[in-house]
């Protein structure tokens, strides 16, 4: 008779061990090929969920990968309000929320029920045609009915997928600024409607080039997809550079392995030069140039004493870095620039690479203040936005 071996398993487990004492030799026959692997062993003592409705939704492949997993949070109630922070036997006194400074932070009250979130929930549920639902309801059964009217034919039918975890994610970076961070004033729901709008303006360019067969007027009349959105697919378009309501400053940068280099021009209402630069960066790869060419150049015009003006960069990831300036090692420089920005009624926005060929073709040259010192294919490109003349877009 063969001896009991010295180690026990649990009942799952021991099934699927054959042992050959006779060659000491030990098969797992979970696998096909007889060896171990946590995968199924995990399987055996854990029963693999199917993915539920409200776990899909959750992972919408268009969502923002740090709104995906605040989603996650929020439908398992772990994000860190007071609450849940005393259901992990963290002890803290009862906390009253900075938005309304009326009742406790809990989650449901924080992004939900607060005076300042229902203005911006009715808002977008009207623009959306989301039936009103009541405020005695939770967290949880408000993103399944937005989930519940999207379908998957039109721009709108993405806003309903996405848009419950965009206001939540500004209403908890609202909340963490008053708490954590160094807000002191309590932002309106006004404030934070534009916060979204402006978003969302940026964000609809990661679909503009997908399958659907309606935009939504109502996105663009209501400014949460800009003016010129448009579901392209494979149509070539005019793309030309558009006047600001004050003042512009496009910027641009190129990398190689021998140096990158910023590129930047500003430009009055009319179109007008009022200056232009080229400048060495220090980075590492492209899209540090692109922060760091933002970065400087609207750094620069402020410290020249300009002020409220917009900044335009055709890549879509610094712009990403600006409206979450909280990752990566541009982290102080960014806040820094953003916060003075904000005073100074500073912008960013997105613009296609077309109408940025003057920044870029900057890129690589030095300093001018007069037009007529300008190179040649420059002053071209200065001429075709002057006049309004597009470059078509494939």
């Amino acid at each position: 008779m063969a001896p009991e071996h010295p180690f026990t398993y649990s009942k799952g487990l021991r099934d699927c061990l054959q042992f050959e004492l006779s060659v000491f030799h030990l098969e797992w026959s979970a696998e096909e090929d007889g060896m171990f692997s946590f995968q199924s062993a995990f399987q055996l003592v854990r029963t693999e969920k199917g993915s539920t409705f409200s776990f899909k939704h959750c992972w919408h492949p268009k969502q923002t990968l740090n709104i995906k997993i605040f989603q996650w949070k929020i439908l398992n109630n772990i994000l860190p309000t007071t609450d849940n922070l005393n259901r992990f036997q963290l002890v803290l006194n009862p906390s009253i929320c900075p938005m309304c400074r009326a009742q406790a932070d809990s989650m449901n009250h924080l992004l939900f029920k607060c005076k300042v979130a229902q203005p911006i929930w009715i808002y977008f549920m009207k623009i959306c045609g989301i039936p009103n639902l009541s405020f005695d309801n939770n967290l949880r059964q408000l993103f399944i009915n937005w989930w519940l009217q999207a379908g998957s034919k039109s721009v709108l039918d993405l806003f309903k997928h996405n848009l419950p975890g965009i206001i939540c994610w500004h209403l908890w970076k609202a909340y963490s600024g008053l708490l954590w961070g160094s807000e002191n004033r309590v932002p309106t729901s006004g404030t934070l409607i534009a916060q979204i709008k402006s978003f969302t303006q940026n964000w609809a360019y990661s679909f503009s080039r997908i399958k659907l067969r309606v935009i939504g007027n109502i996105l663009i009349e209501e400014k949460l997809i800009p003016l010129d959105f448009r579901l392209t697919g494979t149509i070539p378009r005019f793309i030309k550079w558009q006047k600001p309501h004050t003042l512009k400053l496009n910027t641009d940068a190129s990398y190689s392995p021998q140096g990158a280099f910023g590129g930047v021009m500003m430009r009055n209402k009319e179109g007008l030069f009022i200056f232009a630069m080229s400048f060495p960066l220090q980075a590492n790869f492209v899209l540090e140039a692109e922060i760091r060419a933002v970065i400087l150049a609207t750094r620069w015009a402020m410290d020249a004493g300009f002020s409220s003006f917009q900044v335009e960069t055709d890549s879509m990831a610094a712009l990403g870095h600006l409206v979450e300036p909280y990752r990566g090692r541009w982290r102080v420089p960014i806040q820094e620039m953003l916060l003075d920005a904000n005073r100074k009624g500073v912008t960013f926005r997105h613009t296609w690479r077309e109408a940025n060929g003057l920044a870029d073709k900057l890129a690589q040259l030095n300093i001018f203040n007069v037009i007529a010192d300008l190179p040649d294919p420059i002053r071209r490109a200065y001429i075709m936005d002057k006049f309004g003349i597009p470059s078509i877009r494939l």
